[in-house]
């Protein structure tokens, strides 16, 4: 089934829809009953018109820093990945953390804290694949650098946090150019004098890609199939995301962000405001992160330039609650204005679009190394992008 976009005037707002995840799919063979037949569907369908590659993480098995018995190692490059712990990401996808795993300042390894589950129930849950496929499993290898598991398949993509600042390289809440910024939302400014326990901060674990904008393209629309389980629930003021974002080229504080945000929270809880319009010490720690400004061949980050450094933020969103996505739900969201003109000097930045589904952390649940209590989760299905023009049509890949 394909979900048909639906029109807009030119200007208005769609806002992140609570639509009920759809059951449509191919049956499972062996359930006892239609009812059972349904739950084990899918979350739902994939879109169409969708520019994000390889959305259903089923072009390859590739699992990072697996879970379980696999005893993989969870430090990894920010961006496609370190050949020689095998954790390059899935096809099309990178990822990226600001927290290292070594104290070292010459290892610039990050941590990968990812799962990947089955999209199909089984046993009447979404089962993690390492835990399906043991490390001695003939369906686990090792291909290309990639450390695969199981079939290709349709999967989910969960996201979670430290819970601890690892090692002192990482105490250090103004981290700056030109080094990677530890925190990527903040609420206020941060100096010198701030400490992780004061929560000023967000840490960011994302998955993203860069999406090339078309031509013709005026407006965005994106989303994803969301849950935030309740056996998992977000730690105090820990948050999920989806974002999209256009930047100049520049990988240094001189950096304008233009982007729009969904942000998944538990009610009561504190987070950053998404709609934001601030420049200097606040911007340079909101909304950084992976840059476009890579060749093809050098798809991992280590260095200063490979980064956003934001001098100036010019953002807007939405907030929604988590305890309305205990099971999977559909949030798809249209940005309130036009996508940025890519032209000028800067045109090649501006021409990608930037798409990450993230897991937020705040500061003060990483106020020590080890953390005792556990971050919580965010799981994704079935992302995507849709770019339309000036007569509102969706523009096909």
């Amino acid at each position: 089934m394909a979900l048909v976009p639906h029109r807009r005037s030119k200007g208005q707002l769609t806002n992140a829809s609570f639509a009920s995840a759809s059951r449509h799919g191919i049956a499972t063979l062996g359930s006892a009953s239609k009812e059972e037949t349904t739950l084990k569907q899918p979350p739902g369908p994939r879109l169409q018109n969708n520019h994000l590659s390889n959305p259903l993480w089923d072009a390859d098995s590739a699992y990072p820093g697996a879970q379980n018995s696999h005893g993989r190692d969870k430090s990894s490059l920010n961006g496609q990945g370190s050949d020689f712990t095998d954790n390059y990401t899935p096809a099309s996808w990178k990822r990226y953390c600001a927290i290292y795993t070594s104290p070292s300042i010459t290892d610039y390894q990050t941590l990968l804290n990812n799962y990947f589950l089955r999209s199909r129930k089984k046993d009447d849950i979404f089962q993690d694949l390492a835990q399906e496929h043991p490390d001695n499993d003939p369906q686990v290898s090792i291909v290309n650098d990639r450390y695969m598991i199981g079939p290709n398949q349709p999967r989910i993509l969960g996201l979670y946090g430290a819970s601890g600042y690892l090692n002192s390289r990482n105490n250090d809440p103004d981290r700056g150019y030109a080094d990677i910024a530890v925190y990527s939302q903040v609420n206020g400014t941060i100096d010198s004098s701030t400490t992780h326990s004061e929560g000023k901060g967000w840490v960011k674990h994302s998955y993203y890609q860069h999406v090339p904008i078309p031509s013709d393209a005026v407006t965005v629309r994106y989303g994803a199939y969301v849950q935030c389980p309740s056996f998992d629930s977000f730690d105090t003021n820990n948050f999920g995301a989806i974002q999209v974002s256009q930047c100049t080229a520049k990988g240094d504080t001189t950096t304008s962000v233009y982007g729009d945000g969904v942000f998944i929270k538990n009610s009561g809880d504190t987070i950053p405001n998404p709609a934001l319009s601030v420049t200097g010490a606040q911007a340079q720690y909101s909304w950084n992160g992976p840059t476009a400004r890579k060749v093809p061949l050098n798809v991992n980050m280590v260095h200063a330039g490979d980064f956003r450094w934001p001098g100036t933020i010019s953002t807007s969103g939405t907030t929604l609650s988590a305890e309305d996505y205990r099971d999977f739900k559909l949030i798809t969201r249209t940005k309130p204005a036009d996508i940025e003109e890519r032209a000028g000097t800067d045109a090649d930045a501006l021409s990608t679009m930037l798409f990450e589904l993230i897991f937020y952390e705040n500061s003060a649940n990483i106020a020590s190394a080890v953390g005792s209590t556990g971050s919580g989760s965010i799981r994704f299905y079935a992302p995507f992008v849709q770019f339309l023009n000036e007569e509102n049509n969706v523009i096909s890949p």
